[in-house]
């Protein structure tokens, strides 16, 4: 998984507390955690090609 390969490369770094630092960016994510609108994991994969 990628984001396993981007901690294995900084552990240290935690993006999701850093952006819950900001009130908007807040809202931002619990704005989309809710949402539905995404692309699939597939459509992501044949999006870039891999």
């Amino acid at each position: 998984m990628l984001l396993d390969k981007v901690r294995k490369m900084e552990p240290e770094r935690d993006d999701t507390e850093y952006l819950l630092q900001s009130k908007t960016m807040k809202k931002r994510l619990l704005e989309a955690k809710r949402g539905s609108g995404g692309k699939s994991w597939e459509e992501v994969q044949e999006a870039l090609g891999i």
